[in-house]
């Protein structure tokens, strides 16, 4: 079952991602550029929008042997990518800037 509500809150909070991505001074005129960072205030809190949204769509936890299987797939699939990904290209930045 969708709930609107959620899908409307998902929606904004994509559009603060693509400001809060969107901070390269070089790429914009003055103005534009203050427009990005005045919407990257206002829709600062986007990220923490995606773990609401996240949260209220999950079903209830009915059994807590069912719920550490699910964090450890879930860590696995989605923590440890991320924890790879993050320092391969923290280390591919430091080589590229040497």
């Amino acid at each position: 079952m969708r709930f609107p509500e959620a899908d409307s809150v998902k929606a904004v909070a994509i559009v603060g991602v693509l400001f809060a991505h969107m901070t390269f001074p070089s790429r914009f005129s003055v103005e534009a550029f203050n427009l990005v960072l005045t919407l990257n205030d206002i829709l600062g809190w986007c990220v923490l929008a995606f773990f609401f949204a996240s949260g209220y769509v999950s079903k209830p936890v009915a059994d807590y042997p069912r719920l550490k299987a699910f964090i450890t797939t879930r860590f696995q699939r989605l923590i440890i990518p991320c924890i790879v990904f993050s320092l391969t290209y923290k280390v591919a930045m430091i080589g590229l800037s040497q």
